[in-house]
């Protein structure tokens, strides 16, 4: 039985179910039976899943990613089932758990913005990493499949993100034994917006192939 691929990240579950809405545009779910990987995180996330489907011919990979969302909104239940762009956003986590049903594991390439934690050094990683825990308990609540996480996202060396604070609670939680490390790292990818964070998912095929030898690899 092949793996599929879910790329999740917020929603309003069952009444959204109701009402007949479908998958967003450039989502794909096979019929057949099976398990989804199931990709949560912000907007770089998203583009990492669709530069994933331009790199692998199996087009298993249900895409809810919610743009706006860091790790400080994952922190919350809106994350799980709130859409972070009305019209715009990928189908919510709770919504796609609930239409797919339990995941062989979870990624979450993980986003951090700049400003979202404040203060020293020690005051921002405490608070990275209740964020993170928050998270995790939040995201146990719905799945007991394994997390693996990467602070590799895509962005280039000059995006304005907070990498210190991303590596921080990367490396921390594979430490305590909450996540695994996803390897090979996503690169910088090699065609980037003018921002230097978000990129071309097409285009940036460094970044698909990456995605593809850890998911492929590692769940097909």
């Amino acid at each position: 039985m092949r793996a599929r691929i879910c790329v999740f990240a917020s929603g309003a579950a069952l009444a959204l179910m109701a009402a007949g809405v479908g998958l967003a545009a450039g989502q794909y779910r096979t019929t057949t039976a099976g398990q989804r990987v199931v990709i949560v995180g912000c907007s770089n996330s998203s583009l990492i899943a669709k530069a994933y489907d331009f790199a692998s011919s199996r087009h298993d990979v249900l895409n809810a990613a919610q743009g706006t969302y860091d790790l400080s909104i994952w922190a919350t239940n809106k994350a799980f089932t709130t859409p972070s762009m009305t019209g715009q956003s990928n189908t919510p986590f709770d919504t796609l758990l609930a239409m797919d049903g339990q995941p062989v594991a979870v990624w979450y390439p993980v986003c951090i913005g700049a400003k979202t934690f404040t203060g020293t050094t020690a005051q921002r990683q405490r608070a990275a990493w209740a964020a993170f825990q928050s998270f995790l308990a939040l995201l146990r609540q719905r799945t007991q499949a394994p997390l693996w996480v990467t602070d590799t996202i895509g962005a280039q060396p000059s995006c304005i993100d907070d990498q210190e604070l991303m590596t921080f609670v990367v490396d921390r939680a594979v430490q305590q034994g909450l996540a695994q490390r996803s390897s090979p790292d996503i690169p910088p990818a090699s065609a980037p917006d003018a921002n230097h964070c978000h990129f071309d998912p097409a285009a940036s095929s460094n970044v698909g192939q990456a995605a593809a030898a850890f998911i492929d690899g590692t769940f097909r």
